[in-house]
């Protein structure tokens, strides 16, 4: 599949929401109509829509799976859905509702072996693994903790695991419209063959060009599409 560039549909509370660094204190944009959005971003020419039920991302649970439902059976694209996704039986609820692919944050970074039990019903593109990076660090739960495990660990268990991509975020830069992260987006690239999708301060429609041209499958765009920075049409026309 070629680059893709996904519009972010965030959830929190029943709304559509950007948030700044994941701060729900922090709020960008608000949209009572996340279907609305959803099937305006098909519209525009999306070919997949990326969404998470922050609520489930903060506490582990979920609060937005009628949404999810409801955008699922009102747009003819491809879902990749994340947020709380914290067990085996988790995943295989979303996967059998027909998301293209879940993200498993949390649960994978701290026991792989979800992975593993999950290839083994399901192709391995269906499953992403997030990985989300603060100074360095690897975070998980919202992005409110920390774990003592290495970039290249990580990896290396995805890659054992049989996970079929990589989602990187660059917390530092996540919604602050202050520019990608792209040092550390090259450095995930250089230590795995996994295909990668890269989120975090998108601007510029030269931002997402710098992206695709770094290696990268394609990059998730939330803040820039809400704030108008650039238009969806305009970003898919910038990686034809």
């Amino acid at each position: 599949m070629s680059f893709l560039v996904i519009p972010a549909v965030d959830l929190k509370d029943g709304k559509c929401v950007q948030l700044v660094g994941g701060d729900p204190s922090k709020l960008l944009f608000s949209s009572d109509n996340p279907v609305e959005i959803a099937k305006m971003w098909e519209k525009e020419g999306a070919r997949m829509i990326h969404v998470v039920d922050l609520d489930g991302a903060l506490s582990g649970v979920r609060k937005n799976e009628k949404l999810v439902f409801e955008i699922l059976e009102n747009v003819g694209i491809p879902l990749e859905y994340g947020g709380g996704v914290r067990t085996v039986d988790d995943a295989v609820l979303f996967l059998e509702a027909g998301v293209y692919r879940v993200v498993l944050g949390t649960s994978a970074i701290l026991n792989p072996e979800i992975i593993s039990q999950l290839i083994y019903s399901y192709p391995s593109d269906r499953i992403m693994v997030a990985i989300e990076v603060k100074d360095e660090t690897i975070m998980v739960k919202g992005w409110r903790e920390g774990v003592d495990k290495s970039l290249e660990r990580i990896l290396s268990e995805c890659e054992e695991r049989g996970a079929g991509s990589i989602l990187f975020t660059s917390v530092g830069v996540e919604g602050r419209l202050s520019g990608v992260d792209l040092k550390a987006l090259e450095k995930i690239l250089s230590l795995t063959t996994l295909p990668v999708f890269y989120s975090g301060g998108v601007t510029r429609l030269k931002d997402i060009k710098l992206i695709k041209d770094a290696g990268a499958s394609g990059v998730i765009v939330g803040s820039a599409l809400y704030k108008g920075k650039f238009s969806l049409r305009e970003a898919l026309e910038v990686v034809k």
